[in-house]
């Protein structure tokens, strides 16, 4: 199931939902190969948001009642003026 979280910065990011404990967080592009920003694990106390592109303790967050609400939390993070 892909559910779509809205353009940002031109940027169209979406969430596939693999099964009840996966889910990706994905960057649709024009050249139809999405680019995967963060994986979406369910763990014992919610779910928790793991970035592609970074590989340390500070790649992690939530707990999260769900991939949704971890989509929407990356997306508020990602629309933030820097």
């Amino acid at each position: 199931m892909i559910t779509t979280l809205g353009e940002v910065h031109m940027k169209k990011i979406v969430l596939d939902v693999q099964n009840d404990g996966l889910a990706f967080i994905l960057e649709a592009r024009d050249d139809d190969e999405p680019n995967r920003l963060a994986t979406v694990y369910r763990m014992k106390d919610g779910w928790h948001t793991k970035l592609a592109t970074q590989h340390t303790r500070h790649a992690w967050s939530g707990p999260f009642d769900s991939a949704e609400d971890a989509l929407e939390a990356m997306e508020a993070s990602v629309s933030e003026p820097a």
